[in-house]
């Protein structure tokens, strides 16, 4: 269905130190209700996924919260 349960938002730069683009997360949250189930891990495959279209050398996930 179409229920918004969680987010995941990043970037891809080139840091001033280098010229392989590198992927961030900046947000991720999951509806409290869906914390126990497959939603974060769709999450994380997905901007994987994404970040190595692009072309990023490093990916990082830095917005691990576990409750």
């Amino acid at each position: 269905n179409d229920e918004l349960v969680g987010m995941l938002a990043a970037f891809a730069a080139a840091p001033c130190y280098s010229d392989d683009l590198m992927t961030w997360d900046m947000l991720v949250y999951v509806h409290p209700s869906r914390r126990r189930g497959w939603i974060f891990p769709a999450m994380v495959e997905k901007y994987v996924e994404w970040a190595v279209e692009t072309g990023a050398k490093q990916i990082f996930l830095t917005h691990l919260l576990f409750q």
